[in-house]
């Protein structure tokens, strides 16, 4: 007798205890989700497997390829104005006194070809003028041409330790500004030669 009046007061507490918890579990998450779930699957049709097997299999559903996205274009620095480099009084004196000689015409013409392509525009050049050793190229930049610019002075072979560059003052109201750019003749001799142009 004393054992099932025990084993019945273990199976109240457990049952209670499933019920608190329920309970309590309910409390903290919302009502059970159960019936709803019964419910719905009440409502969906089963097919037998026989029927499963007589359908043939469907395809997949088609996805869409995806595209990737098109490249940010980085954002376009505005370049300064070029600004005074070398030693340009030294290069002036030079240019001033040397005398123009027989060579000078072709040193010219072989700067000329530097300009007029797609990346160094031919409205970039000024004049060009040369003297025994040294040659004076005057270029027109802009904010537009900044980049043709900097593409004139790697066609051109320029050295820094050969080169001196001097703007003009500054830029007008449309933003051009003249700048002189001194070179040794014999670099630009060899970079055509080499094909530099």
């Amino acid at each position: 007798m004393k054992g099932r009046l025990a084993i019945g007061v273990a199976a109240l507490l457990a049952l209670w205890a499933l019920l608190f918890l329920r309970v309590s579990r309910d409390r903290m998450t919302g009502p059970s989700t159960s019936g709803s779930a019964e419910s719905v699957s009440r409502s969906v049709p089963v097919e037998s497997p026989a029927a499963a097997r007589a359908q043939p299999p469907q395809a997949p559903a088609a996805v869409p390829p995806t595209v990737p996205a098109a490249p940010q274009a980085p954002q376009a620095r505005e370049l300064p104005p070029p600004i005074a480099l070398g030693k340009v009084e030294a290069f002036k004196r030079a240019h001033a006194r040397q005398p123009r000689d027989a060579q000078a015409a072709a040193a010219e013409a072989q700067i000329e070809t530097l300009f007029g392509t797609e990346l160094v525009p031919r409205e970039l050049l000024v004049a060009a003028t040369c003297r025994k050793t040294v040659c004076r190229i005057r270029v027109r930049w802009s904010k537009q041409r900044a980049l043709a610019y900097g593409h004139f002075l790697m066609a051109a072979g320029v050295k820094v330790r050969e080169t001196a560059v001097e703007p003009l003052g500054v830029p007008d109201r449309t933003g051009n500004l003249e700048i002189d750019v001194y070179v040794l003749r014999e670099g630009i001799h060899s970079v055509a030669q080499a094909g530099g142009d």
